[in-house]
């Protein structure tokens, strides 16, 4: 199977790694209600939930129901750590004057559902390996491509190291011109990896790839999958 991944995942993801002290959130807590304000905007406790609802409610549909929860980290993290990162890409992108369209998203999906043996295996592989719902399939997708534009915009070409080392540095500064605060019942964030950071838990794994089948998640494993590119 042909694989297509950016050097940047790599970095990317290992950046989202979450074992780390739990720290007193900067510059106050957020408004009530608000699991995170970036940007200006919030990101609130009930789209957190809804998020890592969406999830589980696919982890409960599946025949391996009970070991996939049981093996899952805390969701509601995660999936505020998506929903962050998933903004400082796409302000990056922005500044940066580069975008994705839906066609875009759609073939790369579905050349990674080909390369699996199709739609139903492709999501299986995204929530069991990644913990990403079916309908958050498309959306890690369109950040993946997002981040291969961003490369390309700083002259670096996707699937090199020089990608890594290009993107990386742009979406710390970016995360820093956002002024992102976090809820302290979820963390703290740490601009410098753009990550958030939990107290004592260690659920999402370092595999290359993000928006791939093979992209880092709670409870997700660390060996390999010939897919292609978070």
């Amino acid at each position: 199977m042909q694989r297509r991944r950016s050097a940047y995942s790599v970095a990317a993801v290992a950046a989202l790694a979450m074992a780390a002290p739990l720290l007193t959130a900067c510059g106050g807590e957020p408004r009530a209600g608000s699991a995170a304000v970036v940007d200006g905007e919030r990101i609130t406790v009930s789209q957190v939930q809804a998020r890592a609802e969406s999830v589980r409610a696919a982890q409960r549909a599946d025949a391996q129901s009970e070991e996939l929860i049981r093996s899952t980290g805390p969701l509601a993290e995660f999936s505020l750590n998506q929903m962050i990162n998933q903004r400082v890409v796409e302000r990056a992108a922005k500044d940066l004057d580069v975008s994705v369209s839906r066609r875009e998203v759609q073939e790369r999906r579905a050349a990674d559902e080909k390369a699996v043996g199709g739609a139903a295996q492709l999501r299986d592989i995204m929530l069991k390996r990644n913990a990403i719902a079916p309908d958050q399939i498309d959306e890690r997708y369109r950040t993946g491509l997002l981040l291969d534009k961003i490369a390309e915009a700083l002259g670096a070409q996707p699937g090199t190291p020089e990608a890594g080392e290009a993107v990386v540095p742009k979406l710390t500064e970016t995360s820093k011109a956002m002024a992102i605060e976090v809820n302290p019942r979820f963390g703290e964030w740490d601009d410098e990896h753009w990550r958030l950071v939990v107290a004592d838990r260690d659920w999402l794994k370092t595999s290359p790839g993000a928006g791939t089948p093979d992209d880092g998640a709670p409870g997700g494993h660390d060996d390999d999958h010939d897919g292609h590119d978070h």
